[in-house]
């Protein structure tokens, strides 16, 4: 059994981010502290925006994820959050195979905005780092759910 496109999509970031640092894609607080740096990817969505024909319905989908690339509260934590940020969006955006994810997003993932955050309750430890909203489109039909077309 294949996986949703959707659900492809969020492995080809895992696997991208993968070479940058510990990739979690589980709520906050269960990340361990042992494994900062780390990128959490969290908020994931994923909206269909156009339907057409009659069946099998050929459909565009938005999906939006945020990444957030989380460094421990020290004196040196702004520097290393965006050195990570940097990392981070090498990583998803270096390249046309990275930013269409090797064909599965057309036209491609963009980064719409990125916040500096402070965690001081989820984790042992306080934490901070950058949050970045990226947002991607792609498309398939109902009768294959698994294919991007």
């Amino acid at each position: 059994m294949s996986a949703h496109v959707s659900s492809q999509i969020i492995s080809a970031v895992v696997s991208r981010l993968s070479a940058v640092a510990t990739v979690h894609v589980v709520p906050l607080h269960s990340v361990p502290i042992e494994t900062l740096p780390a990128i959490v990817i969290e908020n994931i969505e994923d909206e269909t925006v156009e339907a057409l024909g009659p069946g099998p319905v050929s459909e565009r989908h938005g999906m939006s994820f945020e990444v957030f690339g989380l460094v421990a509260a020290t004196s040196g934590m702004v520097t290393a959050a965006g050195a990570l940020r940097t990392e981070i969006e090498k990583a998803l955006m270096n390249s046309k195979a990275s930013i269409t994810l090797d064909g599965l997003a057309k036209p491609g993932i963009r980064r719409t905005s990125a916040y500096f955050r402070h965690d001081s309750e989820s984790l042992q430890k306080p934490v901070g780092g950058w949050s970045m909203k990226f947002n991607c489109v792609y498309h398939i039909k109902t009768d294959a759910p698994d294919t991007v077309v």
